[in-house]
């Protein structure tokens, strides 16, 4: 992954008012890394924790499209358990650090 330090003294007034705006959950993808996501959109489960169980620290693209299939799944099971938004929350990201920590044990039941 490419990390990018900007300096505020080098940006434009409007472009350091588009970058200060980005939420922390939103990213801004090159091309090459939206044909990695649609390569990895492609692969079966199994192909799909393969790639993320490659290195002791997994990519983030591969983890990121692992969460984007099964985060509907998850905050289904969720809803059941804590009728409170802010806990489902919590709970949620408890879960993907659990399967982050342990994706070395995952399998796919295919």
């Amino acid at each position: 992954m490419t990390t990018i330090q900007l300096d505020a003294r080098s940006l434009s007034a409007g472009t350091l008012e588009s970058v200060t705006k980005l939420s922390p959950f939103q990213t801004v993808q090159s091309n090459s890394q939206k044909l990695v996501a649609e390569q990895l959109n492609q692969l079966d489960l199994a192909e799909l924790i393969n790639v993320c169980q490659r290195h002791r620290y997994p990519e983030q693209a591969p983890f990121s499209e692992l969460m984007r299939r099964y985060k509907s799944h998850v905050d289904r099971q969720l809803y059941h358990l804590a009728p409170d938004w802010s806990d489902r929350a919590d709970l949620a990201q408890e879960v993907w650090i659990r399967v982050y920590r342990n994706l070395n044990r995952l399998r796919s039941s295919s």
